[in-house]
């Protein structure tokens, strides 16, 4: 991985892998980049970009990829979407309001959108998105930058019908960390 600033941006990229070969060649092998932006357009404002692709060989069960819900795209629920070959692109803008009410916790608004998907190999991919609002809080005397977020938005792609399939949503879990 590396990174660096760029005035108010932060740019970083990583690339994870690894494998395990065999006598008769690869027997298993996974690999994920990811590309991040971070803005901050002023003391309150921060914008974030994030794009991601991966690729898995022969992984253990339940260890594929599985996006949804605190992963993007965030409206869908867990395991919306699961496979050995992964996507995913966000932005979102987040304003904190109120950074810090009464020294315990702060509150903020966010603007998002999601795409992205997992398939297996031999499927075709399958991708969906979102876009929506999101009310964000966390506490300013946490030791990490984990916020909670509530949202809703409009879910669209990944295979839903429109006649069995609620694509306007609320959810709520812990914020995206980028």
């Amino acid at each position: 991985g590396t990174g660096t600033q760029a005035g108010s941006a932060i740019i970083k990229g990583v690339i994870d892998g690894n494998a395990l070969f065999n006598t008769a060649g690869l027997d298993s092998g996974r690999v994920v980049a990811t590309g991040t932006l971070a803005m901050r357009s002023g003391p309150r404002n921060s914008t974030f970009v994030q794009v991601a692709g991966g690729a898995l060989e022969a992984p253990a069960p339940g260890h594929e990829f599985d996006l949804g819900f605190e992963l993007q795209p965030r409206l869908w629920g867990p395991h919306a979407f699961v496979g050995t070959r992964s996507f995913r692109a966000t932005i979102e803008h987040r304003y904190f309001a109120l950074p810090s009410v009464l020294d315990l916790v702060g509150i903020g608004i966010g603007a998002f959108f999601d795409y992205g998907g997992a398939w297996y190999a031999e499927q075709d991919v399958r991708l969906g998105g979102n876009t929506g609002l999101s009310l964000l809080f966390g506490s300013p005397l946490g030791s990490s930058a984990q916020l909670g977020h509530i949202s809703a938005g409009y879910r669209f792609g990944g295979g839903l019908a429109d006649t069995d399939a609620r694509r306007w949503v609320v959810t709520a879990g812990s914020g995206i960390v980028f």
